[in-house]
């Protein structure tokens, strides 16, 4: 019990953010404030998964013998799907709050989404390629 416990604890704490973010879909359809937030938190938490996960590898370099980033180097590659998840659940709220497929096009040329969705883009080779054949 306690062997699936250390190896599952990360898990669940990379699915806290879940209770915000599930309670703020439950609201559907959205208000401008609630949309808002949904996209904030669901946004945020993805980039700063993605941003822990790439400092993995560097923080291990410049500390070898640190037991915290040998441990998140173990389990990298979850962070990295949980960043991509929190990624889809933000792309979904913004599809769903979406009043037309015309706006998306609209929206596509504004530089923030479209950062987005070359980050999306991007994210995407991640995700794929995190599968253990390719290593």
């Amino acid at each position: 019990m306690k062997k699936i416990f250390k190896n599952y604890l990360h898990l669940f704490v990379l699915g806290l953010p879940l209770i915000p973010i599930l309670s703020l879909y439950s609201q559907y359809p959205w208000n401008k404030e609630t949309y808002g937030e949904l996209i904030h938190v669901s946004g945020e938490f993805s980039i700063r998964l993605l941003i822990l996960t790439l400092l993995i590898t560097p923080f291990l370099t410049l500390f070898p013998q640190n037991k915290f980033w040998k441990w998140m180097r173990k389990y990298r590659k979850d962070f990295g799907l949980a960043s991509f998840f929190y990624l889809l659940v933000h792309l979904s709220a913004y599809l769903l709050h979406l009043p037309s497929v015309v706006q998306m096009q609209k929206d596509f040329y504004q530089s923030t989404y479209f950062a987005g969705w070359i980050a999306f883009v991007i994210m995407i080779v991640l995700a794929l390629t995190s599968h253990t054949y390719f290593i």
